[in-house]
């Protein structure tokens, strides 16, 4: 299954220029199996998550985590409660909130080039996984998930979608070998290591509408 784990939308996050059924739209028409919209500060409430489901024709799959971000690193927490997140003084508060909640965290874009993530802090932050793809940055180097592989990390890819004009769903996403049909699978899959960023060939793109 391929979803794309990194998108901002227009009904939760201030920088997003797009709603989420376009969202949903434009992932349908890319090809996608999912996607998991990952607003700045909040999860989606289970209700909101199936009104958007309902809106859909086809049968994408539709999930939600949350962006936490710090002056120095950005997270992707997945399986945490919805609605708005606590507000933590470090990153570290971030990994424990995750961990208590059994679910996963990722360092987001940790190879920038605008926001570089040392390999020091992937290693000892306690994430489960990092961003080995992100389509916003246009940043999609194989040598980044033989890195992740060697420090025992998940390597997940992700749009990073605001709806600008550099931004195409489709670019990159994450190849799951299992069947997701939960953000509960999403997290196990991402714990265990199931997970293998991906980035389309010829990029078969959809445009902001």
């Amino acid at each position: 299954m391929l979803i794309d784990m990194h998108l901002h939308t227009l009904d939760h996050s201030p920088d997003s220029l797009t709603s989420a059924r376009q969202i949903a739209e434009m992932a349908i028409a890319a090809g996608l199996d999912g996607i998991v919209l990952t607003d700045h500060d909040y999860t989606w409430h289970e209700d909101e998550l199936t009104m958007l489901r309902a809106e859909m024709s086809d049968d994408l799959l539709v999930l939600s985590g949350a962006e936490i971000c710090f002056s120095d690193v950005h997270i992707l927490v997945y399986g945490v409660p919805s609605g708005p997140v606590p507000n933590f003084s470090y990153p570290e508060n971030v990994i424990q909130w995750v961990d208590d909640y059994h679910g996963a965290a990722v360092i987001a874009h940790p190879f920038g080039p605008d926001t570089i993530v040392s390999e020091d802090t992937m290693c000892t932050l306690g994430a489960h996984g990092c961003e080995a793809f992100n389509g916003r940055r246009k940043c999609m180097d194989l040598e980044n998930i033989f890195l992740l592989e060697r420090l025992g990390l998940s390597a997940t890819g992700g749009t990073d979608f605001h709806g600008k004009d550099e931004d195409r769903i489709g670019r990159c996403a994450t190849e799951f070998s299992v069947e997701i049909r939960s953000i509960e699978d999403v997290v196990n899959a991402i714990r265990r290591r199931l997970v293998l960023p991906w980035r389309a060939r010829n990029c078969k793109t959809v445009s902001v509408a």
